[in-house]
């Protein structure tokens, strides 16, 4: 018997049907149809329900619903799915997450039904169930009907940008989470709002204030930064040889001996070991180092220079000071959102000249792995989107009352935390 085929799309996805005597098969593509993301196959057991034989989905879109939207879709066509008897581990989780371990027949979502409103043909209404059931459930501390309502009331799109949640995209980018305006007060009704992940990672636990006012100071600072580019591409080579000549021929000098001499060379140009930020930014360049193992393309002096002469030791990509953190230590970078280190601003492209910046932790952190024109472009969404809605920024980066975590320089943190800077310094 010849199988009967169709198409449909569903949740976000074109979805391929096929069935004939003995089973149905249904596969899923994105929404232009070229890429196949997963596939199921079903047996008709002798009551004529759907008993699974394979489930497939690609590992890039693994986790964001696809399995469940394909069962999903069988069940919204009156089909009967039971859990097969010789399930895998993989299976039997599969079941376990979505619909319970005791259940035999996969039902309607137990979510959906309290969702007012939910259109199962909507993909944005089917992300936010699946994310909700996944993920937010667990640490929520408000009701499904309530952040449900939350979603809503944003219209539906990501609360920082104003952009539409995307299901076609590779990985998670686009798709919904949930942030926390103030991050140290938890996922409450009124401390709740849903944002697109890239926008998520790039926010990190900063108040919302001061991430909007941090993107407006990348924004402000784009220019400058084709000129520090382009400045550190030209910076002359070190003073310091590294072979020296000999009546035998060229003898090289140990690398031991070159730092050193490296050292006392940009001390006369600036650095001072017992300033914080120096401290941070030589423990910055170690890091390159040990990262780096084919080595870096500058040395110590090149570096310095970059840092002290061309960018004047601000942040390359929103100008703010380099500063210090409380609480934490002074020499625990990755416990310091303003303390500096070192980004690559074309990813992959090697720590040499021309490529390598100094920003502030907390920037270089959020990056990750972003070119820096897409790291650019959600700024300008989230900084675009915020000035629309005329929201309040009172509490910018650079002032930021109630944020210890804030200081506008090393020498401000010493005035106002004596105690802790020389504690944190090791300065007398």
């Amino acid at each position: 018997m010849r199988a009967q085929e169709f198409v449909k799309d569903y949740a976000g996805l074109s979805l391929k049907i096929s069935r004939n005597a003995d089973g149905v098969a249904i596969r899923a593509y994105g929404a232009d149809g070229a890429r196949e993301l997963g596939m199921a196959e079903f047996f008709f057991d002798e009551q004529g329900r759907l008993d699974p034989q394979t489930v497939w989905v690609d590992e890039r879109r693994q986790g964001q619903g696809i399995a469940a939207a394909m069962y999903d879709y069988l069940k919204s066509q009156g089909y009967t799915i039971v859990r097969s008897w010789d399930q895998t581990d993989a299976g039997r989780g599969f079941w376990d997450k979505h619909r319970g371990p005791e259940a035999t027949v996969w039902e309607a979502s137990p979510y959906t039904a309290r969702m007012s409103g939910f259109d199962a043909n909507n993909p944005v209404h089917v992300q936010f169930a699946n994310f909700w059931k996944m993920t937010l459930r667990k640490k929520a501390q408000v009701p499904l009907e309530e952040a449900w309502g939350i979603f809503q009331r944003q219209g539906e799109v990501c609360a920082l940008t104003g952009k539409p949640f995307s299901f076609d995209r590779a990985g998670n980018w686009d798709m919904i989470s949930a942030d926390q305006i103030n991050p140290s007060a938890g996922y409450t009704a009124d401390n709740i709002q849903f944002v697109r992940w890239g926008v998520n990672s790039i926010k990190m636990n900063m108040p919302q204030s001061s991430f909007i006012s941090l993107c407006e100071h990348v924004l402000q600072n784009v220019p400058n930064l084709r000129k520090i580019a382009l400045a550190s591409a030209r910076i002359p080579p070190s003073n310091v040889a590294s072979v020296l000549p000999s009546a035998t021929g060229p003898v090289r000098i140990p690398t031991s001996q070159i730092y050193d001499q490296q050292i006392k060379s940009i001390m006369s140009k600036g650095f001072n070991p017992n300033s914080a930020i120096h401290q941070y930014w030589i423990q910055s360049v170690h890091g390159m180092l040990a990262r780096q193992k084919q080595g870096i393309g500058f040395d110590i002096e090149q570096a310095w220079y970059i840092f002290h002469d061309i960018q004047q030791e601000r942040c390359a990509y929103t100008g703010l000071p380099f500063g210090a953190n409380i609480g934490k230590g002074f020499l625990q970078a990755s416990s310091d959102w303003t303390s500096p280190s070192p980004d690559q601003i074309i990813p992959g492209g090697g720590y040499r000249l021309g490529n390598t910046v100094w920003v502030l932790w907390i920037v270089n952190k959020g990056k990750s792995n972003l070119s820096l024109q897409e790291y650019v472009n959600l700024a300008k969404e989230v900084y675009s989107h915020a000035a629309q809605r005329n929201l309040s920024k009172t509490n910018t980066w650079s002032q930021a009352p109630k944020d210890p975590q804030f200081y506008s320089s090393a020498d401000d943190y010493k005035q106002r935390e004596p105690a802790k800077y020389k504690k944190y310094s090791n300065t007398p």
